[in-house]
């Protein structure tokens, strides 16, 4: 699995794929995990690094499988496949080191992990110069699965980034068409309430217009009864002042007679006045009759 490792380590430690903003994409169901890992690539890449190939392998750590670490690598399509032919590739070439036989060990986890063997007898240990060019194969067979590996993710990357712009194309277009129609049913919205605020606006003008109405026709009736109150107060003050002319014309002729009373009274006072004077010069008694008259 050391190979393996190294193989994994060649494809993280590439550049990936010019980065996209797909942030504003929403997850859906139909959104696999390999593309989740290839967003998170693409956000954290390079915008302008060159598509790159895994070379022979290095020595890098590959996080653990499925539901941890990288799981979105471990779930690319035909990396099982790979991941086996490199760890078959990886275990024979620590069994053919030069120097190294196949022992008791190799053999028996080779019995643990297979059909059961068949016996077979032991055979004498490979020439060195025969491991040798075996391990030359196999460093060829890995390169090449080296580059198989590296085609199928490279592949895989360009298919999920051409799905990935044309999902976020598609979106952009629904968000769109969705805004439009949002916007289009606002304004319809501020037209029903113009609507609305108009006819308030004419019921209120009505309502003030009958009020005002109301008021007018209130003033209009004030007005003629205090009209009338006038017109009546009017008349009784005409019909006071013909009564106070008539009383004043009685009351000149009560004057007139007690004036004429009056002159009479006083030539009668002055003509006795006379009379007692002549008397008391004459000093005679007053006659009964002349006092009488």
């Amino acid at each position: 699995m050391a190979g393996n490792k190294r193989k994994a380590a060649d494809m993280s430690s590439q550049p990936s794929l010019p980065s996209t903003s797909f942030s504003a994409i929403p997850e859906t169901s139909s959104t696999s995990s390999l593309t989740s890992a290839f967003i998170e690539s693409a956000a954290t890449s390079s915008p302008t690094a060159p598509v790159a190939v895994a070379g022979p392998s290095t020595n890098l750590d590959l996080p653990p499988g499925p539901g941890g670490k990288h799981d979105s690598f471990w779930r690319t399509p035909g990396v099982d496949k790979i991941v086996e032919w490199m760890s078959d590739a990886e275990n024979m070439r620590k069994r053919l080191q030069p120097g190294r036989t196949v022992d008791a060990d190799d053999a028996a986890r080779t019995a643990a992990t297979n059909a059961p063997p068949k016996k077979k007898k032991r055979g004498p240990p490979a020439p060195v110069d025969q491991m040798a060019g075996m391990l030359a194969d196999f460093k060829t067979m890995d390169a090449d699965q080296n580059n198989n590996f590296a085609r199928i993710i490279v592949d895989s990357q360009k298919d999920h980034h051409a799905q990935l712009v044309e999902y976020e194309k598609n979106m952009r277009l629904q968000w769109a068409r969705e805004e439009a129609a949002f916007r289009e049913r606002l304004e319809r919205l501020d037209k029903l309430a113009r609507e609305d605020r108009q006819a308030e606006d004419i019921a209120s003008h009505k309502k003030r217009a009958a009020a005002d109405d109301e008021l007018r026709e209130r003033w209009r009736l004030r007005a003629a009864d205090q009209e009338a109150q006038m017109k009546s107060r009017e008349d009784r003050l005409e019909a006071d002042k013909s009564e106070w002319k008539q009383e004043k014309a009685e009351l000149k002729n009560e004057v007139k007679e007690l004036f004429k009373v009056n002159i009479e009274l006083k030539c009668q006072l002055s003509s006795l006045r006379k009379e007692l004077e002549l008397r008391r010069r004459s000093r005679s008694p007053p006659e009964i009759g002349l006092i009488s008259q």
